[in-house]
């Protein structure tokens, strides 16, 4: 009888050793798949980031070169202007900036504003 129950408890420890065992392969599977579904999951998050980026910086560049465009627009008018200014009105205009610089004015600033 005792060898019986010996062999029984060995069985049991056998079983038990082998659920253990399918346990743990199962658990491995579970946590290798959660694994990969997590790479996936991230990966997928990195390439919506990049494709998000990319017209992050499609748009900025855009906007750069409608404000450069409409800057040098402006300022081509603007040299277009100064370039139809007769020589009496440039001599005007040069003529005031010099009376500023003259000494003995009634504004004593030294910063150029008066």
């Amino acid at each position: 009888m005792d060898e019986d129950i010996l062999s029984a408890i060995v069985d049991v420890e056998k079983e038990v050793r082998e659920l253990q065992e399918a346990e743990r392969r199962r658990a491995e599977e579970r946590l290798a798949e959660a694994r990969r579904e997590a790479e996936a999951r991230v990966a997928g998050e990195e390439e919506r980031l990049r494709e998000a980026l990319r017209e992050a910086l499609g748009r900025a560049r855009s906007e750069a070169e409608r404000e450069a465009a409409a800057l040098l627009e402006k300022e081509e008018a603007r040299a277009e202007r100064l370039g139809r200014l007769d020589d009496a009105t440039l001599e005007g205009i040069v003529a005031r900036h010099l009376q500023l610089l003259r000494p003995g004015r009634d504004d004593d600033r030294q910063n150029g504003e008066g």
